[in-house]
Order: C-alpha cells, then sequence, then structure tokens
C-alpha cells in the first residue's frame, strides 16, 4: 500500500480545506490559552518542574504510551498551558490527517466530495472539541487517532504479514495513549465493510482487520497491567472493565449514552441542527442499504444492518463497560465518525438529487457546529475568568486579616460546579468551575493570584473541616479566617 507520507500528499488540496474549517472551529482553544479544571493542576506542575506529578495517574489508567509523552515532552519544558498555541495548533492538523486514514479506509479510491463531507462531521463535531478543552493532552489524543486509524487502514488493506505486525504496533501505540481511539477504529471498520458492500466486494479484509484490532486491544491491555505490576501501580477504577454479571445492568447506560450522542444537549448542539444531522443521517442509511440490497441481495441488507447495529454500539464502547461509568462529550465523540461516514457512504451511493442534498444538508451541519465549537470554548474563557474572580475575592478576604502576613497553608472547604448564572454549554465536567468539591482549588489561587499556599496537613485538614462544620458559608464574613499559619475558606456547598 501506498506510504502514508505520499498518501497525505496526493490529497493535500482537501486537508488544506478541512484543516481551514478545524481552526475555523476550534482555534479560541490555542488563542486563549484556556484551562480546564485540570489545566490549572498542569500549569502549576510546569512552573514547579513536578516532572512526575502525575505519571502514577496516568499509569494507573492504562496509558503507559501517555505517561512517556509527558515524560519526554517535559524534558524540553513542553507541557501544559504555556505551549498551548503550538500543542493545540497541531492537534488541529493532527485531527485532520486522522480524518483522511479514517475515510481511505472506507473508500480506498479516496474521491474529494465524500471525503469532504466525512472530515468535516469527523472533526467539527460538537462533542470533538471537549478533549480541546484539555489543552494539556489535546496534542496527544490528536496523536493518538492518527496512529489508531493509520493502524486500522494498514491492517485492513495490507496484504501481508509485516503490514499487519505494523498495523497491530500502531494501535497499540494508540490505545496506550488514549483508549477512545478504539471507538473510532472499530466503527470505521464497522462502516468499511458496508461500503465493500455496497461495491459489491468480499469482506474477507473485515474480520482480518477486526481480528488485528482485538489482538492489539488484548496486548496493549497485557503491557498496561504488567508495567504496573512491575511498579506496583494500583489500577484507577475508570481503568478496569466491569465483570460479565454486571453486564446487563448497563442496558439502561447504553440506552442513556445513544440518546446524548444521537440527541444531544440542546445548548451543547441546538436542536435545528440536530435535526439536520438525523434528516441527512437517516436519507443515507435508507440509500446505502438500497444499494446493498441492489448489488448483493436481501441477505447483504441484513448483515450491513448488523454492522450498522454493532457500529451504534461502539459509540460508547469501553464507556459502558468500564467500572467508572462517564457518559461526557469527550467518551461519546465517536458519533462523529459514524456520522460521517453514514453520510458520506450515501453520497457515493445516491443519484445526483441525493448528492445535492447530502452536500447542502453538510454545509448546514458545518455551520451549526462551528458554531457550537466557538460557544462551547467561549464558554470555557468566561468560566475561567469567573474562576480568576473567585480566586482574587478570596485573597482580598484573607488579606484583611491581620494573621495573613503569617499564612503558609490553604484549605477550601466545599464548593461549586457551577456559578449561579449558568453557562449554556455546561454539562458534566465540560466547562466545570475548578472550585468544584473535590478539587484542589489551591492551583487555581496560585495561577490566578501569584500565591503560593501549601496544601493543610492532615491535622490541619480536620482543623478546617471541624471549623466549617460551624461558621457559615461564604460569602459570610467568617467564611474565611487564619488559624495560625493556616488559612480556611468556606465555600457553600
Amino acid at each position: 500500500m501506498q506510504s502514508p507520507l505520499k498518501t497525505i500528499k496526493h490529497h493535500q488540496i482537501s486537508l488544506l480545506v478541512v484543516f481551514g474549517l478545524v481552526l475555523l472551529a476550534k482555534a479560541p482553544a490555542f488563542l486563549g490559552p484556556l484551562y480546564s479544571v485540570d489545566a490549572w493542576i498542569a500549569a502549576t506542575a510546569a512552573d514547579e518542574s513536578k516532572y512526575f506529578s502525575d505519571i502514577t495517574l496516568v499509569l494507573s489508567q492504562y496509558r503507559f504510551g501517555l505517561a512517556a509523552l509527558f515524560l519526554f515532552s517535559r524534558l524540553f519544558e513542553y507541557g501544559a498551558a504555556p505551549v498551548a498555541f503550538n500543542s493545540v495548533l497541531l492537534a488541529c492538523g493532527l485531527l485532520t490527517i486522522a480524518s483522511l486514514f479514517s475515510y481511505l479506509t472506507i473508500d480506498p479510491e479516496g474521491r474529494r466530495t465524500p471525503y469532504l463531507i466525512f472530515s468535516a462531521i469527523f472533526c467539527l463535531h460538537p462533542f470533538t472539541v471537549e478533549i480541546f478543552t484539555f489543552v494539556d493532552v489535546a496534542l496527544f489524543a490528536s496523536m493518538s487517532l492518527v496512529l489508531g486509524q493509520l493502524g486500522g487502514l494498514i491492517l485492513y488493506k495490507g496484504t501481508s504479514r509485516r503490514e499487519w505486525a505494523g498495523g497491530v504496533a500502531l494501535i497499540i501505540a494508540a490505545l496506550s495513549i488514549y483508549q477512545i481511539t478504539l471507538h473510532y477504529i472499530f466503527i470505521t471498520l464497522l462502516f468499511a465493510s458496508v461500503a465493500a458492500l455496497m461495491r459489491g466486494e468480499s469482506l474477507r479484509p473485515v474480520p482480518r482487520a477486526i481480528i488485528g484490532v482485538a489482538v492489539s486491544a488484548a496486548v496493549c491491555l497485557l503491557m498496561a497491567k504488567g508495567i504496573n505490576a512491575i511498579l506496583q501501580i494500583p489500577s484507577e477504577a475508570r481503568g478496569s472493565l466491569i465483570s460479565l454479571y454486571e453486564i446487563p445492568g448497563r442496558i439502561g447506560a447504553l440506552r442513556d449514552a445513544l440518546v446524548r450522542s444521537f440527541y444531544p444537549p440542546p445548548r451543547l448542539v441546538p436542536p435545528v441542527t440536530t435535526g439536520i444531522a438525523a434528516l441527512a443521517l437517516t436519507a443515507a442509511l435508507f440509500v446505502s442499504l438500497r444499494v446493498v440490497f441492489v448489488r448483493k441481495g436481501i441477505s447483504a441488507v441484513l448483515l450491513a444492518m448488523v454492522a450498522l447495529g454493532a457500529a451504534v454500539c461502539w459509540i460508547a464502547g469501553l464507556s459502558i463497560v468500564g467500572k467508572t461509568l462517564w457518559l461526557v462529550p469527550r467518551t461519546l465523540s465517536a458519533i462523529a465518525v459514524f456520522l460521517g461516514a453514514a453520510v458520506a457512504l450515501g453520497w457515493l451511493g445516491g443519484g445526483q438529487v441525493m448528492r445535492g442534498i447530502l452536500v447542502s444538508t453538510t454545509s448546514l451541519l458545518v455551520f451549526g457546529y462551528i458554531a457550537s465549537n466557538n460557544r462551547i470554548l467561549y464558554d470555557q474563557w468566561r468560566v475561567n475568568n469567573w474562576d480568576a474572580q473567585q480566586a482574587n475575592r478570596i485573597l482580598a478576604r484573607l488579606e484583611t486579616l491581620q494573621e495573613f502576613p503569617q499564612m503558609k497553608r490553604l484549605s477550601v472547604q466545599g464548593g461549586f460546579t457551577r456559578y449561579r448564572a449558568r453557562l449554556p454549554t455546561a454539562f458534566a465536567d465540560l466547562n466545570m468551575s475548578s472550585f468544584a468539591p473535590g478539587l484542589f482549588k489551591n492551583y487555581t489561587i496560585q495561577q490566578t493570584t501569584g500565591y503560593k499556599f501549601l496544601p493543610p496537613t492532615p491535622d490541619q485538614g480536620k482543623l478546617a473541616v471541624g471549623y466549617c462544620k460551624t461558621a457559615p458559608r461564604w460569602p459570610a464574613s467568617q467564611s474565611v479566617t487564619i488559624i495560625g499559619v493556616l488559612g480556611i475558606v468556606c465555600l457553600s456547598d
């Protein structure tokens, strides 16, 4: 098969068009830069050269590839918000390239118009922007997509054992960085099987590729477990799978995941945009199945429907079988490859009128999706500003106390995930305040005010909890106090 670099060069015009659309959608993420709740921590760690601060956590989630990338990049002081302009811009480029490798698995001819349809939805769907709100990992998540989709393409098109081994190695590398990539790979291969049926071709490459992906996932899991066993690192709950007897209890969760995917929260994706996507999806699937029926008969239609049903389930994928159920936009972002592939196949199988309809609906989706991307990132900028103002209000209150010059440590109790003026795009941990309960607010205060306060000792932590049990909550005057060297702030629950 053609080398990846030659493939990119051959499609450079289309890639530039898609890259331009991605910049229109996601540019605020690197022009800011913006802070997720994790980015405050990462930025503080970068300031203090704490290179190993989160490596154990990442390894506990079976992301040994991501841990290696973190360590390597931090040797060059390349990480977190300070280099967001560069890293997020590169992530936009890698996301564009990943869309090409994914599409070529489905349509080996790589026709321009259906690729543009596919990539526009693949790259611009609003669920894909959430990973760009995590500026410290956006580049590596996009790198995982490139490696995974290239590996899937090689497994599907390759014929030699060497190519098969290369595809497996790429997918292992991808999954060691970001496991959600597995959703994208499986959905791509399932749509490749539908496309093969539409062309009247053999399905022989599909099971070979799927077996390769399954082998890759198994090897990656064994490698991760082996590394953690050697380093004596316990697995985090969200890095583990549920047992077989727990699977029936997740049927309802699968339903919720699919509802959120196909009918997302209306302030994230406006209902009119969702309606246009549903119209394009319905028309495209009808056309695709009709072509399969004409080419291969009713048995092939049933096979195609099974593949499409499996692809629907893989939108949620690991999110359903993981110990921690976390149905947020980034874990459901594979809806983008599902919608993009379905509409592109509809264009390939449709006549002139249907192609015109699908191009028109995709154009409207591009307009709506770019707007949603921008609104999500704008709201992140707003919550960052609100958090900075809250941090400065807290510091201003502490400074009025005469014990402030002796204050060395800070304990902020309680917290809130949302402000009273709710952000339209706030959903789960998307655009959540860094003053949420359970988060370490000292990092936000350090980044926004320039003051560094140590965390409380265990005894001081108990003292702060005890004080806030009886003290009035913020913004009451007694909600802020200093006892010895410990500052205590009692936020509302």
